[in-house]
């Protein structure tokens, strides 16, 4: 005679493989995530640079000159002036230096999620809400307003900014479109 389904002891094996099973995914899902943001880091560094090489073939290889302090802070209290129809004013104008390098680039397809690691938790959180500052994972090199200086030199293009990859150290692309990682740059703590 034939017996249908399974004796006690069968399945007490079968769940205590599978609960060994779902502990040994639980350990694995930290070390994937982070492997899966590390990559799409890199990913998005690419982009930008892609987008940078575009823009600078447009622009006869001349890297974006961010207009001056003076000529800014004119456009900074314009834009905040209630009676022109701007906003508040940034107190350290670094959203304006985002949004400035944002907009260079947003012709070239890259939008505001692609400068922003998503490792970043913060960059993250402000990014997903649409009244929130835009504040960047990667910060551009400044060059300066001569043909080809962008590639004379082998100065990364981005840098990540933060301690987002831990002990990796930050992400950072250079003229020939290969990504590196630096020293992480972790400040002392206070004794």
């Amino acid at each position: 005679m034939r017996r249908k389904g399974l004796t006690l002891p069968e399945l007490a094996i079968v769940i205590a493989i599978i609960g060994v099973l779902v502990t040994l995914s639980f350990a694995v899902y930290p070390v994937a995530k982070a492997k899966l943001n590390s990559a799409t880091c890199v990913g998005n560094l690419k982009a930008l640079h892609a987008g940078m090489s575009v823009y600078l073939q447009d622009h006869d290889l001349v890297w974006p000159q961010m207009p001056d302090d003076e000529e800014s802070d004119n456009q900074e209290q314009a834009s905040a002036d209630p009676a022109t129809g701007g906003g508040e004013e940034d107190d350290n104008g670094e959203e304006a230096h985002w949004e400035w390098w944002y907009q260079v680039l947003k012709p070239y397809g890259i939008p505001k999620k692609t400068w922003v690691c998503p490792s970043d938790r913060d960059g993250m959180e402000l990014i997903e809400d649409p009244r929130a500052k835009f504040v960047g994972s990667y910060v551009p090199s400044m060059f300066d307003a001569g043909r080809n200086t962008a590639f004379r030199w082998d100065q990364p293009w981005f840098i990540e900014r933060g301690e987002n990859h831990g002990r990796q150290g930050p992400n950072m692309i250079y003229p020939n479109a290969d990504v590196g990682t630096g020293m992480a740059i972790t400040p002392e703590k206070p004794q």
